[in-house]
């Protein structure tokens, strides 16, 4: 079924022209692989390929090697002290391996989503609403080593892992909003105290001055 690339591209036309040749386009930046009569027979690079056609099945799959984003937007989870929050992880990854992401897995995207998924899921539930505040990027950092192991059973790399946001649902929010006027105004109060004491003692100074004149 295999033609030989190294020959004249007015030869593959005309045998196209005749109906004696199948093509198959593989896109810049993917590899993709040959499969004859349901066996794996060939990795293809990017570029066109040309095989005789005959009764022989042959089929090509294909993804693209590059790096690419993915993202679990807007998901609900549950911190260590019962706060519902909303957050949103970002990841890079790319294949590494073409045969495990293509023949090993099934939709290794997918699989990829609900390992990360997961992955926050254990280690939010792990932190409570402060702790997921000042801790962002050591959980995004978990989440990746974590997440590691599956990722190259799917013939993928992840790297870069990072928390966009935490967003807390409208219960929560206006909890917190509480807590933060509740957190100004006893640090406006302590600093009226330690001015009124100020004044205070300013008098007191001045009037043991006067007695003392």
């Amino acid at each position: 079924i295999f033609i030989d690339n190294n020959v004249q591209v007015a030869f593959f036309d005309s045998l196209k022209n005749l109906g004696f040749l199948r093509s198959v386009e593989i896109a810049t930046g993917c590899k993709g692989l040959l499969i004859v009569e349901g066996t794996c027979v060939k990795e293809l690079n990017a570029g066109t390929h040309h095989f005789w056609r005959n009764a022989v099945k042959i089929e090509t799959i294909a993804t693209d090697m590059r790096w690419r984003q993915l993202e679990l937007n807007g998901q609900e989870l549950l911190s260590k002290d019962k706060a519902t929050i909303r957050m949103t992880l970002n990841a890079s990854f790319k294949v590494i391996d073409v045969h495990k992401a293509l023949l090993e897995s099934k939709d290794f995207e997918k699989q990829l989503y609900a390992a990360l998924q997961m992955a926050l899921r254990a280690f939010v539930g792990n932190y409570t609403l402060d702790e997921l505040l000042e801790n962002k990027q050591e959980i995004a950092v978990a989440v990746e080593t974590n997440v590691k192991t599956v990722a190259s059973r799917l013939g993928v790399e992840v790297n870069n892992c990072g928390i966009k946001d935490i967003i807390l649902t409208g219960e929560m929010r206006a909890i917190m909003n509480k807590v933060i006027v509740a957190e100004k105004e006893a640090q406006a109060n302590i600093i009226l105290r330690r001015e009124q004491t100020a004044e205070t003692r300013t008098m007191l100074n001045a009037a043991k001055l006067m007695e003392e004149n």
